[in-house]
């Protein structure tokens, strides 16, 4: 299934160090002890910008600590004040699947997520996770043409049920290209395995304990590392908190029944972010694209017509699948002026607008990797059939957004 997750920011809270989980289960969890393990030795080196990046040695199979090794890669915002320094802020932006050394590049300035107290007194850390990104990755493909080849083929996520057989059909061969493909990184990516990484970085660093923050999925990393090592913290932020049980195992027994973001209700919160999108673009008045006369029934009368068919203009076509994802695409409101934007276009006479991002890493693979090492999911298709209908009339437009995305 396709999917770009992303660490979306929300207000922070600073989260009791009593954490209550059930760490997820896998071939890691039974695991010999990660104390026995030498810390891996870090050699910091210049990467621009002020940063310094390294590479971290460790286990694949926590079960066989002496067997084959992986590498994670490491970037660092050093502490500005390095005299009165506290230790390191360990970072995870969230995803799984996103790239914390281009995130921390992207984001470690941010003076409102970073202040320039924290970052005098740390140094902020962070790290592409096992099977992501510069680190041992996922990779289904065998080179960056295929990659790209593959996804830019990949159906839509189908408006009614007459897509739904080639769309779960390219999901099933994407599942299969990784399984022929990636190695023995695949059985050995799951959430747990990313802690035990973690309390060695933390070893590495020569910090007595932990102080990390956690965005989005981050924080389903944090509580399991808190559950592994629960006198080991020192700090915790978390950061648009998860529903750890419900995307693990799904709520009384609900992880085999149940698609995994539709038991979390993902679809609820699109609809609402979305109704929030339009109250303040109208609100904004011209600033924001979409403003002019009823934002509402402009949206309504858009998807009506996709419905009917493709709307196409200067030789890009946006099909109702289309137009519901881009618009469904709220999580960082960096983004949301360029969505009113193309809404227009579209209400009006949209010109060529192509969707997305690039496929320049493997962030898909890797998010459909973890996930499934973390979570009980259906595995018949006529489940995920059956709730994308029903889910769609529950939550109009973006019901079905979260069954099959």
């Amino acid at each position: 299934m396709r999917r770009f997750p992303g660490g979306g920011i929300v207000r922070g809270v600073v989260v009791a160090l009593g954490v209550s989980m059930a760490v997820v289960a896998g071939p890691a969890v039974a695991s010999a002890s990660v104390d026995s393990i030498p810390a891996p030795k870090l050699s910091w080196t210049g990467c621009s910008d002020g940063f310094q990046c390294a590479t971290a040695s460790v286990p694949l199979d926590y079960d066989r600590p002496a067997g084959a090794k992986i590498d994670l890669a490491l970037i660092k915002l050093p502490a500005t004040d390095p005299t009165h320094k506290i230790g390191t802020l360990f970072v995870n932006f969230g995803g799984p699947g996103a790239s914390g050394l281009q995130r921390l590049r992207e984001r470690g300035k941010w003076p409102w997520l970073f202040s320039d107290q924290l970052r005098a007194r740390f140094d902020v850390v962070s790290w592409d996770p096992r099977g992501i990104g510069n680190s041992t990755a996922v990779r289904c493909f065998d080179t960056l043409a295929e990659q790209e080849s593959f996804f830019g083929s990949f159906p839509e996520m189908p408006g009614d049920p007459s897509g739904n057989a080639a769309f779960y059909a390219k999901s099933k061969e994407l599942a299969d290209r990784c399984q022929a493909k990636a190695g023995p990184i695949l059985e050995h990516v799951s959430t747990a395995n990313t802690a035990r990484d973690l309390e060695l970085l933390r070893r590495a660093v020569g910090d007595a304990k932990l102080t990390y923050h956690g965005i989005s999925y981050g924080t389903q990393l944090g509580a399991t590392y808190a559950n592994l090592f629960p006198n080991r913290i020192r700090a915790m932020v978390f950061d648009g908190t998860m529903d750890f049980a419900g995307n693990a195992t799904g709520h009384d027994g609900a992880g085999k029944t149940v698609p995994l973001d539709t038991r979390q209700d993902v679809a609820t919160g699109i609809s609402q972010t979305f109704d929030q999108f339009l109250r303040l673009c109208t609100e904004a008045g011209p600033k924001c694209a979409f403003s002019s006369g009823d934002p509402t029934a402009k949206w309504t009368a858009i998807t009506a017509r996709a419905k009917q068919a493709p709307i196409t203009v200067d030789g890009e076509t946006w099909t109702y699948s289309g137009i519901i994802n881009a618009a469904a695409d709220l999580s960082d409101s960096r983004g949301w002026p360029d969505i009113a934007s193309l809404l227009q276009r579209l209400y009006e006479a949209p010109q060529a607008f192509k969707a997305g991002e690039p496929y320049t890493a493997n962030r898909t693979e890797a998010f459909n990797a973890i996930q499934c090492s973390d979570s009980d999911v259906p595995t018949d298709p006529a489940i995920y059939s059956r709730y994308a209908e029903s889910e769609d009339r529950r939550v109009p437009y973006f019901g079905r957004i979260a069954v099959l995305t």
